[in-house]
């Protein structure tokens, strides 16, 4: 994929970023969004990208975009970080996993989106179905790879690694401290 190429290139193996590389990637993540999609990000989606980048919390109304921001962000997060980059979303349900790791986007997915940044989805609860807890430890400390699962999967991997797999405790940890994080959806918690 040319944007991956590009994006390695231009952007690879780096561990900090200055503020002019942070408005490169940002450039380049708003081109790769409508390289990717088809569609020109929002006034609205840029700002939600400049409070993440400044860490703050934000979101946007049903429909506003908020699933490719999502992406976007751990994409620059990847270029900024380099190898100490990994990444978790959190999303409501299964459903929302789905709608990360399957669901079409104009033109074309978030998967593709996320491979112009050399990422790969992949679909925690099925991991978690199938028991392979190896898996789930080696995408969550990947720098290549973002794991995105609902919040009760995550629940039981937790549960699980503590209760009966030290393995996974482990993988779990390891990366604790640079991990990022996102939650989709996250008024839900709030009100339930």
């Amino acid at each position: 994929d040319i944007l991956a190429q590009y994006a390695k290139e231009h952007f690879g193996n780096r561990n900090t970023a200055d503020e002019k590389m942070a408005a490169e990637m940002l450039s380049f993540s708003e081109a790769a969004f409508t390289l990717t999609t088809g569609f020109n990000m929002t006034l609205a989606q840029k700002t939600m990208m400049g409070l993440f980048m400044q860490g703050k919390s934000a979101g946007l109304m049903a429909g506003g975009g908020k699933t490719g921001v999502y992406v976007l962000y751990h994409g620059l997060m990847k270029m900024a970080m380099g190898k100490s980059y990994s990444g978790v979303i959190f999303a409501e349900n299964k459903g929302g996993v789905d709608n990360f790791v399957k669901r079409g986007f104009g033109e074309g997915s978030y998967r593709d989106l996320a491979a112009a940044f050399g990422l790969k989805l992949h679909d925690g609860i099925k991991l978690q179905e199938k028991h392979d807890t190896a898996k789930i430890g080696e995408v969550l400390n990947s720098s290549e790879d973002l794991l995105v699962l609902d919040y009760v999967t995550a629940a039981h991997i937790n549960n699980q690694s503590v209760k009966e797999d030290p393995t996974l405790f482990a993988q779990i940890v390891l990366k604790k401290d640079t991990r990022i994080g996102t939650v989709d959806e996250l008024h839900l918690l709030a009100i339930n």
